[in-house]
């Protein structure tokens, strides 16, 4: 952080680095999906990102932050608040605080054939 390296360890080194190439080699995750409600498993780093489809039923706020989304046409706009702890908005370690507000707009840019559901909510 501020220019100054990161002292890793021999550990600490394997895990930024599978994590870089993660990230350029496309990282994996899985999506499930029921009516009201959105859960992203990210393979890499084991989180579980819950997102409410109902502003009315907003997920507990968990060490990813509470998330709430709605459509604005084929755009998914994700609000997400609550974080437990100040977070890292990328693997560089920019800080953001656990009072961040962070919005992300998704939309299906490709489409994949042959991907199956995984499992129903």
């Amino acid at each position: 952080m501020f220019g100054n390296p990161i002292p890793f360890n021999d550990a600490g080194r394997k895990v930024m680095a599978r994590r870089l190439k993660s990230l350029k080699d496309g990282m994996s995750f899985r999506i499930f999906q029921s009516k009201d409600r959105l859960e992203v498993l990210f393979d890499e780093y084991r989180g579980l990102l819950t997102i409410s489809l109902d502003a009315a039923k907003p997920p507990p706020a968990g060490y990813m932050g509470r998330s709430v989304a709605h459509w604005d046409g084929d755009t998914l706009v994700v609000e997400t608040t609550g974080y437990k702890e100040g977070i890292w908005l990328d693997v560089n370690g920019s800080p953001a605080s656990k009072n961040a507000k962070m919005t992300q707009r998704i939309r299906k840019v490709k489409s994949i054939t042959g991907i199956q559901p995984l499992a129903q909510l």
